[in-house]
């Protein structure tokens, strides 16, 4: 069909996401993409968040109105100083935690 647009579910994705739907673009399981991860997975389900692993404690999420960034907070019962809150990214498919730190930044966790 001549001028037709075939519409895929990453379309549809991405343009939820875009549209602002909140935290509902990042929610699902998410498994960390390094060796041997202090967070080994990070659950998303609406604006709260789950990890697993040395670090594994409840959270929240305080999405941006874009829906591909939020504002990320872990409420450890034993606090790790270099990953309590931090901003959270969705790139291309990757999940991209910029922890809040010292002077020279802080740490990067990844998870897909």
């Amino acid at each position: 069909m001549p001028g037709a647009v075939r519409v895929t579910g990453a379309a549809l994705f991405a343009a939820g996401v875009l549209a602002g739907c909140g935290a509902e673009g990042l929610d699902g399981e998410w498994e960390a993409l390094a060796d041997d991860p202090a967070i080994e997975v990070l659950t998303i389900t609406g604006n709260t968040v789950e990890t697993e692993g040395e670090i594994a404690c409840p959270g929240t999420l305080d999405p941006a109105e874009d829906g591909t960034t939020a504002a990320i907070e872990l409420d450890c019962e034993d606090p790790d100083p270099q990953r309590q809150s931090g901003t959270l990214e969705l790139k291309d498919g990757t999940l991209v935690i910029s922890w809040d730190g010292a002077e020279w930044g802080g740490y990067i966790d990844t998870f897909s």
